[in-house]
């Protein structure tokens, strides 16, 4: 007999198979144990065939429209082991529809008790392995997989009191298990800021084993790891600071990470790198040491603009450091520090700012700075000019002035310059001098050698006095 509707269901139109399968699932009576396990080959067939369907193109509408989805849901609660892996196996592989509908559709299904039914689940391989020693693992996998699914939609799914529960599945030595609670794990902390602050609490305790995992071959896998250790780290800040951070680990895995061609892996390689940078200040110098700057010269080429932007952050943040300053000049960084000066994106200058600014208060670096070229560099960068002569109010002339008011040599540099240059490049020098003017015994150094005549001449030319500045 169930052959025979086993053959029937395949045979028919997709609607008539799918009213098929509610027809058997739906009349299971999940409270009978004995009855439910008797008929049970026919739901095991039913479930069959609504795989094929799913593999067919089948989405979450058709699903809906038959009343499969409450099928499936009841099917979770039934004593059948391997009808619950594959209730699971189902809700993971819904095709959800438009993104548009996604999170309502999910979100419709959790709103049914689907995750604590799930998490039931998850209690019972716990209770199972605690007093057999035995791990279900395809059991778990399958449920974490469901719960990572249902879970991965904007503003997330609160899961109340049972983080702790995908944790300890995380904690075993299984790999399988590891990697599929590991996903759930990251759902839950990246959409859902309360998931995220309850998964930091026992965070510390599972940093070394995400380090570990770092080194994984699996993109999916390092993916995962990435983006749990980066959420973790943005909702409690305080976690990098924890002793039990494996920050020596995460550095050295992530540097080889950036280096890969998975543009994903590494935007979040970055973003870790910059958060332990910019918490933990004295990995600046360990950082470069391990040979992140020629790398970030590689990464700062690329045409992702997020992998730019953040290269370009970790930069400003490794440049505030003094021997940064000196190996960056030394590994001949600024040709690419410049052409980022001329990006649209508003962040991404002011971090190339940033950076050059620390470049013009290092009198180490300034020499060479001046003498390579640099500065007339930023008299030619676009928006290089001051006040009135461009929209922009010109960060460029702000690091001329910088470098007058800070550095000495670099007044002769600037009255040499205004002898040979162009009559705008003249005009952004004399703005410079106009500032550096601004102490009267400074004012007097600007007239040796008669370049003074020079100076006064181009504000003249323009008609701007030096006490406009």
């Amino acid at each position: 007999m169930a052959s025979r509707g086993n053959r029937k269901r395949k045979r028919g139109s997709v609607e008539e198979r799918i009213d098929l399968i509610h027809v058997t699932l739906r009349v299971a009576n999940i409270g009978n144990r004995t009855a439910y396990m008797r008929d049970l080959k026919e739901y095991l067939e039913a479930m069959d065939d609504l795989q094929t369907l799913l593999d067919s193109g089948l989405d979450y509408g058709m699903l809906a429209a038959g009343s499969i989805i409450e099928d499936i849901l009841m099917h979770l609660k039934g004593p059948s082991v391997m009808m619950r892996r594959l209730c699971c196996k189902t809700l993971a592989q819904i095709d959800w529809g438009p993104k548009e509908e996604e999170e309502q559709h999910k979100r419709c299904i959790c709103g049914s008790g689907v995750i604590k039914d799930l998490m039931n689940i998850l209690e019972m391989c716990q209770r199972q392995e605690s007093s057999s020693a035995v791990l279900d693992t395809k059991t778990i996998c399958v449920v974490m997989n469901a719960i990572a699914c249902l879970i991965d939609c904007p503003g997330g799914i609160k899961i109340d009191d049972r983080i702790p529960l995908v944790h300890w599945f995380f904690a075993k030595s299984n790999f399988e298990v590891k990697t599929s609670s590991l996903h759930a794990l990251r759902y839950l902390c990246f959409h859902n800021e309360e998931n995220a602050m309850e998964i930091s609490r026992v965070a510390p305790k599972i940093m070394l084993s995400l380090a570990d995992m770092l080194v994984c071959k699996d993109e999916k896998i390092c993916h995962s790891v990435l983006q749990l250790i980066f959420s973790l780290a943005v909702s409690a800040p305080a976690l990098v600071d924890h002793m039990d951070f494996p920050t020596d680990m995460v550095l050295t895995s992530v540097l080889k990470i950036i280096r890969k061609e998975n543009e994903n892996l590494v935007v979040l390689g970055l973003c870790i790198l910059c958060t332990i940078v910019i918490r933990k200040g004295k990995y600046k110098v360990a950082l470069a040491q391990l040979g992140v700057i020629p790398i970030l010269m590689q990464t700062v080429q690329s045409d992702n603009e997020q992998i730019k932007l953040y290269t370009v952050g970790l930069l400003h943040e490794l440049g505030k450091d003094f021997h940064n300053q000196v190996a960056m000049v030394d590994e001949d960084c600024l040709p690419k520090i410049f052409d980022l000066f001329n990006i649209q994106h508003q962040g991404m200058r002011k971090a190339v700012r940033g950076l050059l600014f620390n470049f013009v208060n290092n009198k180490v670096v300034i020499s060479q700075f001046i003498t390579g070229g640099w500065f007339e560099t930023i008299l030619e960068l676009k928006g290089g000019t001051f006040g009135y002569y461009d929209d922009d109010p010109s960060e460029a002339a702000k690091i001329i002035k910088k470098l007058a008011k800070n550095h000495h040599h670099v007044r002769g540099e600037l009255l040499n310059l205004m002898r040979e240059s162009s009559q705008l490049e003249k005009v952004r020098i004399a703005v410079a001098l106009a500032h550096f003017s601004k102490v009267p015994k400074h004012f007097k150094l600007i007239f040796r050698d008669n370049g003074g005549k020079c100076f006064c001449s181009v504000l003249i030319d323009v008609n701007i006095s030096v006490m406009n500045y």
